[in-house]
């Protein structure tokens, strides 16, 4: 059908249908909270968490967790409307700025100014797939300048290479993890050299693979390969296909020790949880890798079950918040395990949808809704309701023919309007495939973005370097910096800085490239303040920062040598 209502129109009015709901939720919200703080008592000594990605259901399964451990807990999105902002559970939120990677540095910069001003303890990690690695770069960048704040994560480093598919098939074999038969793809040549003709294959993008339908290929053995872009910027990772079942098992874990885990039956976009016990002989496989790698935060292991053998085969993992917790969200106390206890022995299983996906009770007997508590009533509201709206005029208004018989849908999860109604979706320019209310997410046609694997590696091969010049660089003009850090001048020696270095004595030194070398002191400093000379950036001595706030001009950073990260191993 040709469609007849432009965006102009549609857009502010699934506006203003989502932004009622959520400002409506967002007052009851503060009602709420009022009415909870009059008659509960102020716990003292109480730790503040800040968790991330408060629209997915996961988040707020964590976020309730916290509370009955007496958390204060501060939830962090990437717009107004998020779902568990408006849960009872919840004590503060914050919008951090878009993941964008030509901006890592001002990203992780209003990270920490949230950190500081709600005086968070700890961060907590549930991340969208894109998040993880800017949180990986926040851990490293923060944590000596930071060092009271824990983060429940590792550093960019094992971040990149567990969300790397073809890096953790490697870090698997060193520990002796079981893994099937794989190998990488950056060009029509090396496509040639996968053993279609021996072996089922399955091909995944590894920058992303959201995008099921058009980034995931599944080829039987003697068939003809896929036509897919890869190059060395975009690669792709084949591996043996295992025909049997999949599962994803989550485990939480600090400092290598396994404090909490769960798993459940995998499907394709699964949007309904029963959890299940992770099998012995896994736990112990994915136990040990832990161990190794002496992890810390959340991992979901996805393997397979080979049918014709019943050995199983890690294939990914992702290094964040999994939805299995859903699953295992029903024991009591669980939110200790953020804090080093064991909960695994008092697990309690349980079987969790959604309302939107009419997979949960009344709809299906036995499973609970994902977002519902009589006693924290509005997330749902916001979830299935507000959100799905916002993301409908955000990404859908695209208009387009929809096909009439729609692959690939989730397993129980109810029939999108775009293939129940696909003549009125194209009349009104609405052109999806299906919303995930679990995690808050829409599926659009085209591939999804990628995570820029390059730029992230440019900061794993030199953290401090990249911190220090990402603190003096700016893209509009050439600034003016002052350190008395002759590591600090060096790695600022091919930036467009004027750098100012405060020197002992200028006999056994010579000013290098961009630098300028002064002989003097922290009193210096305070001359330099009284003539009105000012510094975009500071990079000095801990104890020389309380005099060089006279001379940061304004919007300027000042950041302690000492709190520089650590230089890469």
């Amino acid at each position: 059908m040709v469609r007849l209502v432009p965006g102009f129109v549609s857009k502010p009015l699934l506006g203003v249908a989502a932004y009622s709901v959520w400002y409506s939720c967002f007052l009851a919200h503060k009602f709420l909270k009022a009415a909870q703080n009059t008659v509960q008592r102020p716990v003292k000594d109480r730790k503040t968490v800040l968790v991330t990605t408060g629209r997915q259901a996961k988040t707020l399964h964590i976020v309730r967790a916290l509370k009955e451990q007496g958390c204060r807990v501060i939830v962090t999105d990437y717009q107004s409307i998020s779902a568990s902002a408006v849960s009872t559970a919840c004590d503060g939120s914050a919008t951090l700025l878009p993941l964008d990677t030509n901006r890592i540095f001002e990203w992780v910069e209003h990270l920490e100014q949230i950190i500081i001003r709600e005086s968070v303890d700890m961060v907590i990690p549930v991340c969208t797939i894109n998040e993880a690695l800017f949180i990986g770069v926040a851990k490293d960048w923060l944590q000596e300048k930071l060092p009271h704040v824990q983060f429940m994560c590792e550093g960019l480093e094992k971040m990149a290479k567990l969300d790397n598919k073809d890096l953790f098939v490697k870090m698997c074999v060193d520990c002796g993890v079981p893994v099937p038969e794989s190998g990488l793809v950056t060009c029509a040549e090396d496509l040639k050299q996968v053993p279609f003709s021996k072996m089922d294959v399955i091909i995944k993008r590894i920058e992303s693979s959201v995008n099921r339908t058009e980034e995931i290929k599944i080829v039987r053995k003697g068939c003809q390969p896929p036509t897919i872009h890869a190059t060395k910027d975009d690669p792709w990772q084949w591996q043996r296909f295992i025909k049997g079942e999949e599962y994803s098992a989550w485990f939480v874990c600090i400092d290598g020790r396994v404090t909490f885990e769960g798993c459940y039956k995998s499907l394709d976009d699964l949007l309904y949880f029963d959890g299940l016990e992770v099998p012995t002989k896994v736990s112990a496989a994915i136990e040990k890798f832990i161990s190794v790698n002496n992890l810390t935060g959340q991992y979901a292991f996805d393997y397979f079950v080979e049918e014709s053998t019943g050995e199983f085969f890690v294939i990914e993992c992702n290094p964040r918040a999994s939805s299995v917790l859903e699953g295992v969200s029903n024991t009591p106390g669980w939110g200790a395990c953020f804090f080093g206890q064991d909960v695994r022995p008092k697990t309690v299983y349980g079987n969790t949808g959604f309302w939107f996906h009419r997979n949960c009770w009344p709809f299906v007997s036995g499973r609970q809704e994902g977002f519902f508590s009589w006693t924290d009533p509005l997330p749902v509201i916001v979830a299935e309701l507000a959100w799905p709206l916002e993301l409908l005029r955000m990404k859908a208004v695209i208009g387009g023919w929809l096909t009439r018989k729609p692959e690939n849908l989730p397993q129980q999860a109810g029939r999108p309007i775009s293939a129940v109604f696909p003549s009125l979706c194209e009349f009104l320019g609405f052109n999806y495939h299906h919303v995930d209310v679990n995690i808050g997410k829409i599926i659009v046609p085209g591939p999804t973005v990628g995570r820029d694997y390059a730029k992230f590696q440019v900061i794993q091969d030199d953290p401090r370097g990249t911190f220090v010049r990402a603190v003096a660089e700016r893209r509009d003009r050439v600034c003016r910096v002052l350190t008395d850090s002759a590591d600090v001048a060096e790695m600022l020696r091919s930036s467009k800085v004027e750098v100012t270095r405060l020197v002992d004595g200028l006999e056994s030194e010579e000013p290098q490239g961009n630098e300028k070398l002064l002989v003097g002191n922290q009193n210096t400093i305070l001359q330099f303040g009284k003539t009105g000379l000012m510094f975009d950036a500071v990079l000095v001595a801990q104890e020389a920062c309380g005099m060089a706030k006279s001379v940061l001009a304004p919007q300027g950073r000042m950041v302690a040598v000492e709190a520089l990260p650590r230089a890469a191993a």
